[in-house]
Parts: structure tokens; C-alpha cells; sequence
């Protein structure tokens, strides 16, 4: 599942008190943690979500800024990120996240999709050379 194929607060997904799954705060790697509850803050515009993660630390942050992969196993192994690779002549490399998935096939089908142009994401080469590489990582 990548973050383009993942349940986020746009889509009113709002997992229940207890619910423990792998969630992306903002645009990091997806984390897994433990849902403990809600409140409202009127510092804040959205509601906010407390939870701790997999190391047991307390958090909270506003709903808006999550993105939940409910349908992920939560004993995942490994993370496989999708990167898209920019080589300028001469240059050095820039290296840009375009998904994240919990298995190895979806991700490199999530390549193919991009490259036949199935699928849309938020990233634009801006180089004369790109080209797509999956980085795993040990959760």
C-alpha cells in the first residue's frame, strides 16, 4: 500500500481508541502506533489524535496531518520506499520518497504504474536523467 493508496483524514478514515496500525505523521516514514485517544485544542483548527508509538512514547498531533495504513500488517517487517532518483550531467543525485508499501510486489508495481503513466503522484522530474529505485528499511 503507498501513501497515494492510503486512507488518510481526507477520506474520513478515523481509526477507533485502541486500534494500533502503521500511520505517516506529516510526510515522514510511516510509523506503528497505538490509538489512545481524541481531543480538541482551540489552538488548533482539526481535532487532535493522541497515541504512542512503537517505542511507547506519548504523542498527539492534529488528524489532518496523518495518513493511516489500516490494511497494512502490523508485524511488517520491512518498509519499501519508492524513490525517484534525478541525475543532473555532471551532477550530483537528488533523491525524492514517491511511496511507501509493506511488500516488495506493490512496490515494484507502483514503479510500473508510474512509468505507464497509470498512476499520478506529486513529484516532477526536473532533471534530464531520473529513473525509480525501492529502498528497503527494517521497521
Amino acid at each position: 500500500m503507498s501513501l497515494s493508496k492510503a486512507i488518510g483524514v481526507n477520506k474520513k478514515y478515523r481509526p477507533n481508541v485502541g486500534d494500533t496500525l502503521f500511520a505517516t505523521v506529516v510526510t515522514n516514514s510511516p510509523i506503528l502506533m497505538t490509538v489512545k485517544g481524541y481531543h480538541h485544542d482551540e489552538r488548533f483548527s482539526s481535532e487532535q489524535i493522541e497515541y504512542t508509538n512503537n517505542h511507547g512514547d506519548k504523542r498527539s498531533t492534529s488528524l489532518n496531518n496523518l495518513v493511516f495504513y489500516p490494511d497494512a500488517p502490523i508485524d511488517s517487517q520491512f518498509l519499501y520506499i519508492v524513490c525517484a532518483e534525478e541525475n543532473e550531467f555532471m551532477e550530483r543525485s537528488e533523491i525524492t520518497t514517491v511511496g511507501y508499501f509493506f511488500d516488495p510486489k506493490s512496490a515494484f508495481s507502483f514503479i510500473e504504474d508510474i512509468l505507464s503513466k497509470n498512476v499520478k503522484v506529486n513529484y516532477k522530474p526536473s532533471a534530464q536523467f531520473s529513473d525509480y529505485q525501492v529502498y528497503v528499511e527494517k521497521i
